[in-house]
């Protein structure tokens, strides 16, 4: 793969191994929550955002995430659906997918780890948040929700958590704000920084 030289600028600055430990200092209830991070639970996010790699990107209350993509009725009846069913404020929300073609879609790919605790959600019948446009067919969904908020350093993995990342083309994230990587960094780096992260 030919590399940048802001690639190149990006490896002087941060390590596999200095990575992987600002992921468990900001980032372990994921880490926990998926037991070992591996290509089959990691969470890809497109985005047209200009985000700053392997700086933690802070919710708001000022907008963004899912309340940024949708307006009027659509968003009344997906932020009312998510705040009675999950505990979930729409500023808060992101799109990921473990479908990097999928995330693709949706502008420029990172891998995101989400930051301390959060909320999660995702559809039992995998219906994607753009096919959904009214409270029936929310419900139909069948959407899951969870929370992920274990800080130990021996956490148990989540099994519902996982079975969202590994068989649904998205997952809802509400969290503080989220850890990215952008995804040329990570094709040369991603399995040095997994290989950190298994030991912790």
């Amino acid at each position: 793969m030919n590399q940048t030289f802001r690639d190149y600028l990006q490896e002087a600055v941060k390590s596999p191994a200095e990575i992987a430990e600002e992921i468990l200092e900001h980032c372990m209830p994921f880490v926990n929550a998926v037991g070992d991070v591996d290509y089959g639970n990691i969470l890809y996010r497109g985005t047209e955002s200009k985000l700053q790699d392997f700086e933690i990107r802070h919710r708001t209350a000022q907008g963004g995430g899912v309340a940024s993509k949708y307006q009027g009725e659509r968003a009344a009846t997906l932020g009312d659906f998510l705040k009675n069913k999950c505990g979930m404020e729409m500023h808060q929300v992101i799109f990921v997918t473990n479908d990097l073609e999928h995330a693709k879609t949706f502008g420029n790919p990172f891998i995101v780890f989400p930051v301390g605790t959060f909320k999660y959600a995702f559809s039992k019948t995998n219906k994607v948040v753009t096919n959904i446009n009214s409270p029936e067919e929310m419900e139909a969904a069948k959407y899951l929700c969870g929370v992920v908020d274990d800080e130990s350093e021996d956490g148990m993995s989540d099994p519902l958590f996982l079975s969202g990342i590994e068989n649904n083309s998205e997952v809802l994230i509400h969290a503080s704000g989220y850890y990215p990587i952008q995804l040329s960094y990570w094709k040369q780096n991603g399995q040095k920084i997994m290989e950190n992260l298994a030991f912790r």
